[in-house]
């Protein structure tokens, strides 16, 4: 089953603002990417580990969607990272996502430049913008107190030269989506709901605690 997209919506911290929810609707079955422990890597954040703990997590800006993913287009075509408008198009309309750990592109991509992926399910492709930021703005995150709420919130502070370009990046861009990603895959990518000017942000609507604290040690360098 696809990954719900958008599910998920970044803002400012809860003390700054009303913290936003997923949408509604969003399924919270498990997907193809989660075995159980007794088979094997339980989440797709458990594969990259395997294959490469040094990928590095990245910020890009969404720049388009599409959703029911191709499986019969190779995953090393150089057209995933062009700057052809044309060509992203035509590879977004028909990359297959496959397997992630197999993903020539993983810990390879070249940072000023687009890129053509999908999400960690595979139920989404994603055409993302060139790097915004990397794993080293992040100064500290982790699970916020949210008592009540059916979905976690993952808190993260950015550190003091990253808080400014992160302003700038969230101001330019509220109402899109903003894509974290390790290993060339998009591992959440919530809407940005404002401006963040103080280098705090909460990601909420995400479906169950270990995917939460998956994220938050993803975003601490673990």
């Amino acid at each position: 089953m696809p990954e719900c997209r958008a599910r998920q919506r970044i803002s400012r911290a809860a003390v700054l603002g009303t913290m936003l929810l997923g949408l509604a609707g969003c399924s919270s079955a498990p997907q193809p990417d989660e075995a159980s422990p007794s088979t094997g890597p339980r989440s797709f954040l458990d594969l990259v580990r395997a294959s490469s703990p040094a990928k590095e997590l990245r910020f890009r800006p969404v720049l388009a969607v599409a959703e029911t993913p191709l499986t019969d287009a190779p995953p090393g075509n150089p057209d995933r990272q062009s700057t052809d408008p044309a060509a992203q198009q035509r590879m977004l309309a028909s990359f297959g996502c496959g397997d992630p750990t197999a993903d020539p592109l993983a810990g390879e991509d070249d940072a000023a430049l687009p890129l053509v992926t999908c999400d960690r399910s595979g139920g989404a492709r994603y055409l993302l913008g060139p790097v915004a930021l990397d794993g080293s703005a992040v100064k500290s995150a982790g699970l916020s107190d949210a008592p009540g709420n059916a979905m976690f919130t993952v808190k993260m502070t950015f550190t003091p030269d990253a808080a400014a370009k992160w302003a700038d990046l969230t101001t330019r861009n509220v109402g899109k989506q903003i894509a974290i990603v390790v290993g060339a895959r998009v591992l959440v990518a919530p809407a940005i709901m404002d401006p963040i000017p103080d280098g705090k942000a909460e990601i909420s609507g995400l479906r169950d605690q270990s995917e939460a604290e998956d994220l938050a040690d993803w975003l601490n360098g673990h």
